[in-house]
């Protein structure tokens, strides 16, 4: 059977299973982590979760916040992941019907879901879009880390209008429904990329003033996540022209979310990489958002 293969392995993440389960270990327990291991209880009801998706030296401990939540929260029927679509190859909008592997194993992927997504061509089939593509591939070892086995359906997007969001929200919701299935989303996202090396220095000035001033550009942008405002999101990234890379699988994220009936999202953690390595020449903002 063919699968799709990762390709950030040994890059973002460890090749090894046992090496690679360490990693994650050690995300959660980093002074930037929830500084415990997750133990499944299945107690909170979660809409959806936004991610990170750097190489985990950098993000994992900010993910691991979001993990967290998850394996206190009841199993879905399908994880639903929403990615970018960095290298613009292939469709707008893709899902995948391959099973994906990652050294900690294979990942199912509900085909009938995702051909179930297929059907008005809102969402497409294809392989290719997925192929290159790390941002939902990051996110698996961690829900393999937690539930061992587990079934979802990945949905890569590259930049579209804010009523297209809505059509693949609509079209999401319908299948759910359609299907009976319990879902939970996560979107995969890191937020601004700061520095001459992503072409984006909209201020300066010293270590703490470029700090301070990362903090605030990202504040702004989550607290239209947090009162689940995906119009005021959308529009405040693009008029600004941020680099907040998955900045449409949040929007898609929020729609839902609000169609779902989500009462509140909550920051659970924030930092930056610069936090982590003390450099703040080219920097990147990650964020754990949960939405009940």
């Amino acid at each position: 059977m063919e699968f799709r293969r990762p390709i950030v392995s040994g890059q973002f993440y460890a090749s090894n299973a046992e090496e690679l389960k360490e990693e994650i270990s050690k995300s959660f327990l980093s002074k930037f982590g929830v500084r415990k291991i997750p133990k499944i209880v299945e107690k909170e009801e979660l809409i959806g979760a936004v991610s990170p998706h750097a190489g985990y030296f950098f993000s994992g401990a900010c993910a691991s916040h979001t993990y967290y939540r998850i394996s206190q929260s009841k199993k879905p029927d399908v994880f639903l992941i929403f990615g970018v679509n960095h290298n613009g190859i292939g469709k707008n909008v893709a899902t995948s019907v391959l099973n994906w592997r990652t050294p900690l194993g294979e990942v199912k992927v509900d085909q009938e879901f995702a051909r179930a997504l297929t059907k008005n061509k809102v969402v497409e089939i294809d392989e290719i879009a997925h192929q290159y593509e790390h941002s939902i591939e990051v996110q698996l070892p961690f829900l393999q880390f937690i539930f061992g086995d587990f079934k979802f359906c990945p949905i890569c997007f590259q930049n579209i209008s804010f009523e297209d969001c809505e059509k693949v929200a609509e079209e999401v919701l319908t299948i759910k429904r359609e299907m009976k299935k319990k879902i939970t989303m996560i979107a995969s996202s890191d937020f601004t990329h700061y520095g001459y090396g992503y072409g984006y220095v909209p201020f300066s000035g010293s270590i703490e003033d470029v700090r301070k001033k990362l903090y605030e550009l990202d504040e702004r942008a989550i607290k239209y996540i947090l009162k689940l405002d995906a119009k005021g999101f959308y529009d405040y990234v693009t008029s600004q022209e941020m680099t907040i890379c998955g900045y449409i699988p949040i929007t898609v994220l929020t729609i839902l979310a609000n169609k779902l009936g989500a009462k509140k999202g909550e920051l659970l953690k924030y930092y930056t990489s610069g936090d982590v390595i003390g450099d703040y020449r080219n920097a990147v903002g990650y964020a754990s958002i949960a939405i009940y």
